[in-house]
């Protein structure tokens, strides 16, 4: 067995993909579930925790810009400990070549509608590798992660953004790939559409179904949420597995260890808690709120017992 990574035990380490489900009727594990999980991060937290990561792991040296990126075709570059090899294609005729391949469905992503108002900036991803400059020379391709027939929208961008349309088998990154956010985020959907595509078609349509109330802002059960958070983890521990060559503590390291957990820990999945804690445990506890209230008998005999 590998050694693990020193993420502190309440961490995602490599090798906590969770694979088993909870019973349907056992409404007592999801609670305990996301009481266990849930980070206890505040607002505040969050937001500090978002612009300190975003500064250090996006940061590019003063010679580089993103009008680096050539309209089309294979780009190489070195940091640091890595080489990062991409290929990618220009995005001819905006919605209507979007429609051609087959994701149209991916269209109702906020920000494309940008990318198709500037599409000599919008590419579509071939590849990507990164690779070790030390002895190892341990790699990670995009194929590795990715499952067949998925399409990456890229845009050079200094701001890193990313989302993913699970039906579409498609996601959007926006960010410098040159960079340490930009490769977690990417390698993060990519994980994302490798995990739907493992699964059963009930567990991919629950699953898909409390993603679409989350993305209308509605609020979500127990057991949708612990979907929805233990899914989450259970994606950025298939990147952790992936990327682990490349994360340690040295600052020669492209994916310094601290980064990594502050990025997954602190921001990403402190945010998702937040919005549970807020949309789920709180209407929850509202809702027995208001059955006691139009049931004040049932509330008194249950303080008897």
């Amino acid at each position: 067995m590998q050694e693990k990574e020193n993420f502190e035990s309440q961490d995602i380490n490599p090798e906590d993909i969770d694979e088993s489900s909870p019973h349907p009727d056992d409404k007592n594990s999801d609670r305990e579930y996301l009481e266990k999980h849930l980070e206890s991060g505040s607002l505040l937290h969050i937001l500090s925790s978002h612009f300190g990561v975003s500064k250090r792991m996006s940061g590019r040296e003063k010679r580089e810009e993103v009008a680096d990126y050539p309209y089309e075709g294979e780009v190489a570059f070195e940091k640091k400990s890595v080489k990062i090899d991409l290929s990618y294609r220009a995005m001819h005729g905006g919605a209507e070549y979007i429609r051609e391949i087959g994701v149209d469905g991916f269209l109702h992503l906020a920000f494309l509608d940008q990318c198709r108002a500037d599409q000599d900036t919008t590419k579509i991803l071939e590849n990507f590798q990164i690779t070790t400059t030390d002895h190892s020379g341990k790699s990670l391709s995009l194929e590795d992660i990715l499952p067949p027939g998925s399409v990456i929208f890229f845009q050079p961008s200094k701001k890193v953004e990313a989302k993913t349309n699970f039906r579409a088998k498609a996601c959007i990154i926006k960010g410098d790939l040159r960079t340490p956010y930009a490769v977690l985020a990417l390698l993060h959907e990519a994980a994302h559409l490798a995990r739907i595509e493992q699964m059963d078609d009930e567990d991919r349509n629950k699953y898909l179904e409390a993603q679409d109330k989350r993305a209308k802002r509605e609020a979500l059960d127990e057991k949708e949420a612990r979907l929805v958070l233990e899914e989450e983890r259970n994606v950025w521990a298939l990147v952790l597995n992936k990327a682990r060559p490349f994360i340690s503590d040295s600052e020669d390291s492209f994916l310094q260890k601290r980064d990594v957990r502050d990025l997954i820990h602190n921001y990403t999945l402190n945010t998702y808690s937040a919005n549970i804690r807020h949309r789920t445990l709180k209407e929850g506890l509202l809702s027995r709120i208001k059955g006691l209230l139009s049931n004040p008998r049932k509330g008194q005999e249950k303080g008897k017992e």
